[in-house]
């Protein structure tokens, strides 16, 4: 298997799942989180979590592109956006955009 099969393999398992839970887990390092997601996906009974890394060795938590700017939902982060905060305020982010989708769902 060539190694853009494996990987459009590894990640199509996410197809069809459901995000049940975002966390940032404390790294290695003061003011350093990953991006951890508990997942259900749809061919499997129990959850699994995944992280977001900088590579596959693990060297560090990651980012990932292509979401709605959670203070602009209008803006996609993307590769040609300078993100104005640092990871340590990602918290916060995450905690306005939970809380921004609550009181839509109401």
């Amino acid at each position: 298997m060539d190694s853009k099969q494996f990987y459009q393999d590894y990640y199509g398992a996410l197809l069809g799942a459901r995000i049940t839970k975002v966390e940032l887990a404390q790294g290695e390092y003061e003011g350093q989180y990953w991006p951890t997601f508990t997942v259900k996906l749809r061919d499997y009974a129990e959850d699994f979590t995944i992280e977001v890394s900088q590579d596959e060795e693990g060297n560090g938590p990651g980012f990932l592109f292509g979401l709605p700017h959670p203070k602009q939902p209008q803006q996609v982060i993307d590769d040609r956006v300078e993100v104005d905060h640092k990871m340590d305020g990602l918290e916060r982010l995450i905690a306005d955009a939970r809380a921004e989708a609550g009181r839509k769902a109401r």
